[in-house]
């Protein structure tokens, strides 16, 4: 095929392009191994680059050029990506950030490590529990812990005639557990709010990524009928390409047979 560029590509043409490499993990990643060799790769751009030639109104390449079309397609949604994620840690206002087209977001999962758009790294959260602030919560709903100790010494002063000393300093470290409490559930209360906000967006995430999947497998049955058209169209073709030659070979034998008459 000739290495001219014809049109422009078109975002269809994009689509499927990067559907295709989806389908196939192991020219996406370009690692190579005995089971699947260069010669096989470049057999699967070919075959790809025919099919992108096809759709009607786009960019006809050579296997080559579309190969340097998708390295240009990740390199361009990884900077876009990058930027989006820049504007969205600003403060102060500004410009809103270019939103990823469900192309792009397809793209980004195939050449980045998390699926999950906007977190990296990103672990399943779980709902702290401070176990101590819970004891001492127990602590402070008895507030009369102090007097039933004083009215308890006192009782046992006056029945056996002597007094305890202990009480006093255990009321000391009941008091000294008890003061930094409100200071301890207000950070337990930040970590849950935290974690309840990580759980709304990995859900927002799953869901924007339903849709992605909705609108990928939309288009690809537009892809699949369109096939069908095309190689049902093409299937004609030949069969009126073939009557055509038929005839031509009957009429050329005709021919032969009244030179040798003559």
């Amino acid at each position: 095929m000739s290495g001219n560029r014809a049109g422009a590509v078109t975002e269809f043409q994009k689509t499927v392009l990067t559907e295709y490499l989806k389908d196939h993990s192991q020219l996406c990643s370009s690692k190579f191994s005995d089971s699947f060799t260069h010669k096989e790769a470049q057999n699967l751009w070919i075959r790809l680059s025919e099919n992108l030639n096809s759709i009607p109104g786009g960019a006809k390449k050579g296997w080559k050029q579309w190969r340097r079309t998708w390295a240009d397609l990740k390199r361009i949604t990884k900077k876009k990506a990058s930027d989006t994620k820049k504007k969205m840690r600003q403060t102060g206002g500004g410009e809103p950030p270019n939103e990823m087209t469900q192309n792009e977001n397809v793209i980004l999962e195939l050449i980045t490590p998390s699926s999950t758009y906007g977190h990296e790294n990103i672990e399943e959260t779980v709902v702290p529990f401070d176990f101590e602030n819970n004891l001492n919560l127990m602590d402070i709903n008895k507030p009369s812990t102090s007097s039933e100790i004083n009215s308890l010494n006192i009782g046992n002063q006056e029945e056996h005639g002597y007094a305890l000393s202990e009480p006093a300093e255990t009321t000391s470290a009941i008091n000294k557990t008890t003061t930094p409490l409100r200071g301890k559930r207000v950070t337990a209360s930040r970590r849950h709010i935290t974690a309840l906000k990580l759980n709304q967006n990995l859900v927002n995430s799953i869901d924007e990524k339903k849709d992605i999947m909705a609108n990928y497998y939309g288009n690809k049955i537009k892809f699949m009928q369109f096939r069908k058209v095309y190689c049902k169209r093409k299937l004609n073709l030949m069969k009126e390409n073939n009557e055509n030659q038929k005839k031509i070979l009957t009429a050329l034998r005709i021919l032969l047979r009244n030179t040798r008459s003559n």
